[in-house]
């Protein structure tokens, strides 16, 4: 039976696309978004070991701040019922925001180039959790935003040339890979919500006459 045949008043309720996999997704992802509250904190001390006799040190430190609120706005975006259905728009939108923060602060003001691969790293986990709820328009717009960004910004801050090379030699083959994963498991994931549609429609309907069966 297509599920094309069956007239929507006759199905009990079934989730869209993006509820299906959001309510498989969504905690341990509100786990993640905890997680990257607690390393924003935890970095506060190395940036005070590096910069507490700097006069910079206030600057470097409200760059922290703004990176903890936005990681706690990820967090809101999570599980707050605000966002309902517009979770993956708030999470992508405050990550970008707090991600913008911490590499400005860490290439502004001095801070270990490596610091900024970390949060990167930390950022491109945190869009392959997300999937298949990524879209392709979602993740060029982030992604492309991402890599633009810290390469102006390295430029701006006269990073050393080799370090520039570094990045971007990583920077784009990895991007492909975590899009393969993205769009792979998109793909997986309509393929998955389709079987769940229509065995739901299978086990709500009688096959002679269309109609809701007795249990249903």
């Amino acid at each position: 039976m297509e599920t094309s045949q069956i007239l929507p008043n006759r199905l009990v309720h079934f989730d869209s696309f993006e509820d299906y996999f959001w309510k498989r997704i969504s905690k341990n992802f509100l786990i993640f978004s905890w997680f990257g509250v607690l390393l924003t904190i935890i970095y506060i001390p190395f940036d005070y070991q590096l910069h507490s006799d700097s006069p910079i040190f206030h600057y470097i430190l409200g760059g922290r701040m703004t990176t903890f609120f936005f990681a706690i706005m990820v967090v809101l975006a999570t599980a707050h019922p605000f966002f309902e259905h517009r979770n993956v728009l708030g999470i992508t939108t405050f990550g970008t925001m707090g991600f913008s923060a911490v590499t400005l602060t860490y290439l502004l003001f001095g801070n270990p180039i490596h610091f900024v691969v970390y949060s990167w790293f930390f950022y491109l986990i945190a869009t392959m959790m997300l999937t298949p709820l990524i879209t392709k328009k979602i993740f060029f717009i982030m992604e492309g935003y991402q890599v633009a960004f810290m390469f102006a910004v390295m430029i701006w801050t006269n990073q050393k040339e080799e370090d520039i090379a570094v990045f971007l030699s990583l920077a784009f083959p990895l991007l492909g890979y975590v899009f393969a994963v993205v769009w792979l498991n998109r793909k997986n994931g309509k393929e998955a919500y389709k079987n769940a549609l229509q065995n739901h429609v299978l086990m709500s309907l009688d096959s002679l006459s269309n109609l809701l069966n007795r249990r249903t």
